[in-house]
């Protein structure tokens, strides 16, 4: 027996990514992972299609009540400072409501998204493996992955979509607060008469 054996560097033992039942593991946890993700970029799109559905209603109606009020409006009603403050009080509120409806626009747009390895690469990955010690171990590495890729692609859009909707109710409550503000003032403007008469 030679007396150096016990000096030879021992061999390593298995990581995870040797074990067949880890790697298969690993593979179920980044496919529910994955598909979680996908949940909450659908979630995010319903949110802004809902969102951006009801700004467009508003904000159409808006920018006809506008339209109706300068073209009815009389010239000393144009001349009067607060009628034209009013009327740029609500123009804002006009605004406010375009851009957050663009923002609920830049959520719904999908940016570069990477999916998972469709079925007929899995195929050719499979075939590519089948000369290796282990080719099921192989292919579920590759699986995992791609999945990796794709649930970063994820995350990315879905990050972006949240911050576009942020910003898009950002601008609605903006709006909503020109809004009032120029209710307020428009009923000033109609109760002004009636003030001074009382005086």
């Amino acid at each position: 027996m030679n007396k150096h054996a016990d000096a030879l560097p021992q061999a390593a033992p298995p990581t995870g990514t040797e074990d067949p039942e880890a790697v298969e593991k690993l593979l179920e946890y980044a496919w529910t992972a994955y598909q979680r993700h996908v949940e909450d970029f659908g979630a995010l799109d319903s949110k802004a299609a809902t969102l951006s559905g009801f700004i467009s209603i508003v904000l159409t109606l808006s920018t006809a009540l506008l339209a109706y009020q300068g073209a009815t409006s009389s010239q000393e009603t144009i001349l009067d400072w607060w009628a034209l403050a009013t009327r740029l009080v609500f123009s804002a509120a006009v605004l406010m409501l375009a851009a957050s409806f663009f923002f609920c626009l830049l959520a719904l747009r999908c940016r570069e998204n990477k999916n998972q390895t469709s079925i007929a690469n899995m195929v050719k990955e499979y075939d590519d493996c089948r000369r290796s010690d282990n080719p099921k171990r192989d292919v579920m590495i590759a699986g995992i992955k791609s999945l990796e890729l794709a649930e970063k692609s994820r995350i990315e859009n879905n990050n972006q979509k949240s911050r576009d909707l942020q910003r898009a109710t950002a601008f609605l409550f903006c709006a909503f607060a020109f809004a009032v503000l120029g209710l307020i003032g428009q009923l000033i403007e109609i109760w002004k008469p009636s003030w001074e008469i009382l005086r």
